[in-house]
């Protein structure tokens, strides 16, 4: 019989990968929305694998630590979710970048009638204030995991 940490660790695994596979259905969805030739969909598709894949090995590393108790493997993982959203960052920057010109309220204006990349423009937005707090704290954090403070405490 499984015990329910584990059962829960299963299901946190499932969310938080239904979690970024939204997020990459998303952005795969906004770089589709940017007129031809601004944005480039392959590049924004393969970097939304690359982010699912990393986040794919950060959950291992969660299970990993959740059956072994040790600490370093959740160090990994907080590793794994700041690469992932590192990795993410240029796309975000690059979707602005692609639907911000010069008559950037004229175009914004007349997609968010037709329900255009206005939404794009608001998620590429999001995604990047989101990245440029999220990427360098978490990096800071994991610079010395709290998992490896611990343990030099514990001796």
């Amino acid at each position: 019989m499984m015990s329910s940490i584990l059962i829960h660790r299963a299901c946190a695994t499932v969310e938080e990968l239904a979690w970024v596979l939204q997020i990459a259905i998303i952005q795969a969805f906004c770089a589709s929305q940017v007129r031809q030739g601004r944005a480039s969909l392959l590049l924004v598709v393969g970097t939304s694998i690359c982010m699912v894949l990393v986040i794919l090995v950060a959950e291992c590393f969660s299970f990993a630590g959740t059956i072994t108790q040790a600490l370093c493997w959740f160090a990994w993982e907080e590793t794994c979710w700041t690469i992932s959203f590192a990795i993410g960052l240029p796309v975000y920057v690059h979707l602005l970048c692609a639907i911000w010109r010069p008559c950037w309220k004229q175009q914004i204006r007349a997609e968010k009638q037709e329900g255009g990349s206005f939404t794009a423009w608001h998620f590429a937005l999001t995604m990047t204030v989101f990245c440029l707090g999220y990427v360098p704290y978490m990096a800071a954090a994991t610079g010395q995991p709290s998992a490896f403070r611990v343990r030099k405490r514990l001796g």
